[in-house]
């Protein structure tokens, strides 16, 4: 009849009865608009329905993705500001009271947070 798949037909043909079955009875048997209105309109109003619903899929999938990308980086941007002790404004490097530990922890905390960042971003590629 039409290049349109079985499984929408069926659906069609479902959807007509059922308007049909409807009609007769609430209208007491007249079916002339609804004759008007064939399967294979249906079904064709039933593909574009689908068409448009994978659109807005494709569309949220796509946000989705970006918004993910865009947390996985700032969390990346966070993880390597957070551990720099000194950008907080709480202590100079030099006046800490350990010396050379205390010049090694944060040097320590600094790399930990390049590795972490490291890590979110490693997590992000993968991703695309």
């Amino acid at each position: 009849m039409t290049d349109i798949p079985d499984d929408i037909m069926k659906s069609a043909e479902e959807a007509l009865d059922k308007m049909l079955c409807n009609c007769r009875e609430s209208c007491g048997g007249t079916q002339e608009g609804l004759r008007a209105a064939s399967i294979a309109d249906i079904a064709e109003a039933i593909m574009a329905e689908r068409e448009h619903s994978r659109q807005l899929l494709s569309e949220a999938e796509k946000r989705e993705r970006e918004a993910r990308g865009k947390a996985l980086e700032e969390s990346a941007q966070v993880a390597e500001r957070d551990v720099d002790w000194s950008a907080f404004g709480k202590r100079d490097i030099q006046p800490w009271e350990n010396g050379n530990d205390s010049v090694r922890d944060y040097r320590l905390g600094i790399a930990t947070g390049r590795a972490i960042a490291a890590s979110i971003r490693a997590l992000q590629s993968e991703e695309r």
